[in-house]
């Protein structure tokens, strides 16, 4: 059985356009709110996390394959497959952190991506799970944030996957159902 579910293609070009969207809109919504509105620290925080996240991604799809400082990412592609980690993965991810006394800042995140990754130039299936994470922590941070953010998403059962607010995704299918909203 994968390790993985809720596996998902994401096309380079489609998720740049979704992110850039989604600051787009974010950025309206900031302009429109009062210099002194509450919730302007956090639309500015979420719109440099997601321009980080969108530069990750045109990384991936401009320049990762021409760099030599990334000899893991050996060939040029528009895409990759990523996928919600199953609880058996999840939970043996919790336990390789626990268990590392030296596990630093972002471990928890290489583990992520590194159980995440279905397919990618940067990881292949004759790898052992340390050459995978190894491979994960050569990767450009903003674009190792950017898929963890993704795989996170992909693991919530309450996430349309196939929105375009939320990805561009092919559903595998066996995930979870939307929990319907209840009024009162």
């Amino acid at each position: 059985m994968s390790q993985t579910f809720n596996e998902t293609t994401v096309n380079f070009d489609d998720e740049v356009k979704r992110l850039q969207d989604r600051i787009d809109d974010l950025q309206d919504q900031l302009s429109e709110l009062d210099a002194d509105a509450p919730q302007r620290e956090t639309i500015a925080s979420t719109i440099q996390q997601l321009e980080s996240h969108r530069k990750g991604v045109v990384w991936a799809r401009d320049q990762a394959y021409k760099s030599d400082d990334f000899p893991q990412w050996d060939e040029d592609i528009d895409k990759i497959t990523l996928g919600a980690l199953r609880a058996g993965a999840y939970a043996a991810l919790c336990d390789d952190i626990e268990a590392d006394p030296d596990a630093g800042g972002g471990t928890s995140g290489n583990l992520v991506v590194a159980e995440g990754t279905v397919e990618a130039p940067y990881i292949d299936s004759g790898m052992t799970d340390a050459e995978r994470i190894g491979a994960i922590s050569q990767l450009h941070p903003f674009f190792r944030d950017w898929a963890e953010a993704r795989i996170t998403t992909l693991m919530d059962p309450e996430a349309d996957i196939g929105s375009t607010d939320e990805g561009n995704g092919t559903d595998s299918g066996d995930s979870p159902e939307k929990t319907p909203e209840t009024t009162t």
